[in-house]
C-alpha cells in the first residue's frame, strides 16, 4: 500500500480520505502492524487497482468461496444470506468439513461469478442491505422492551424528511431541542463532578455536541501529531499540508 501511495504522490491523510478510514489506520497498515478489517478490502482493492488475492483457479471450492467472500468485503453472516444459508453451513463449505448441495452450488457459482464492481451496483441485494432504511430503523426499536423513549418518535420524523440525513444533530427540530436542554445537562455534568459521581455517558454526550462548531481545540491534535510523528498538519491561513521541524538536530 505504502509503494502504491508514493507511486500516486499521495500524502496518507489522502488514502485515508479514499479508502475512509483513519490516517492511524493507514499508518498501521503500512507498517503491517494489523490487517485490514473486511469492510475495507473493496476500497483497498480499489485503491490498489489490483486484486491481491489473485486467481482462483484450480483451487478447492472452500477456499474460493472465502477469498471471494473477503474480496467483497463480506462477513460470513453477511455472505450467508447471499447465498440463502446459515453461517454455519458457510463456514462448513469454507474450511471443507461439508460439500454444498447441488441447488446451493447453483448459488455459490452466482456468487463467485460477482464482480466487485457489479456487487457494489444496486442491482445485487447487498446493496439496499448496506443502504437501510433509517426511518424504519428507529420505528423498529419502538417495539423494544428496553427504548421506548419519546425521542425515537422524533428521530423517525427526521428521517422521513430527509433519509439521507448525515448526523440528527443536522435535523432543525432535534438541533432545537439540543440547544434548548443543553444548559440543563451542563448543571447535572457539573454537579456530578462536585460530588464525585462518575457521569462518563453524560460527559461524552455533552462533548459531541461540540459537532456545532468548526474550530475547536481539537484541531491542535494536528500539531501534536506532527511533532511526535511528522504527519503533516493543515492551516487555515493557507491550503496544503505542512510540517515543521519542532525541535533542532
Amino acid at each position: 500500500m505504502r509503494a502504491r501511495r508514493l507511486d500516486l504522490g499521495l500524502h496518507q491523510k489522502d488514502v485515508a480520505a479514499q479508502i475512509i478510514c483513519t490516517v492511524d489506520t493507514i499508518t498501521n497498515w503500512e507498517l503491517n502492524r494489523c490487517q485490514p478489517e473486511l469492510p475495507y478490502i473493496p476500497r483497498i482493492i480499489k485503491f490498489l487497482g489490483y486484486d491481491p488475492f489473485g486467481p482462483d483457479k484450480d483451487e478447492p471450492l472452500g477456499q474460493r468461496l472465502r477469498k471471494h467472500r473477503r474480496r467483497l468485503g463480506l462477513s460470513l453472516k453477511q455472505a450467508a444470506a447471499l447465498l440463502e444459508v446459515d453461517p454455519t453451513s458457510l463456514r462448513d463449505w469454507e474450511t471443507g468439513r461439508h460439500r454444498p448441495t447441488n441447488k446451493s452450488r447453483s448459488m455459490i457459482d452466482k456468487f463467485l461469478s460477482w464482480t466487485l464492481e457489479r456487487f457494489t451496483s444496486a442491482e445485487l441485494p447487498i446493496a439496499a442491505a448496506m443502504d437501510p432504511d433509517l426511518e424504519a430503523v428507529a420505528r423498529i426499536w419502538r417495539g423494544g422492551c428496553i427504548i421506548r423513549a419519546a425521542l425515537l418518535e422524533d428521530i423517525c420524523a427526521a428521517f422521513r424528511a430527509s433519509p439521507k440525513l448525515p448526523n440528527l444533530l443536522l435535523d432543525p427540530n432535534l438541533s432545537r431541542q439540543l440547544m434548548e436542554h443543553q444548559e440543563d445537562l451542563r448543571q447535572v455534568i457539573c454537579q456530578a463532578a462536585e460530588s464525585g459521581v462518575p457521569a462518563p455517558g453524560l460527559m461524552v454526550s455533552l462533548s459531541y455536541l461540540a459537532y456545532r462548531s468548526a474550530w475547536l481545540p481539537a484541531n491542535l491534535i494536528q500539531a501534536r501529531r506532527d511533532y511526535f510523528g511528522a504527519h503533516t498538519y493543515e492551516r487555515i491561513d493557507a491550503k496544503g499540508t505542512f510540517h515543521t521541524q519542532w525541535e533542532k538536530e
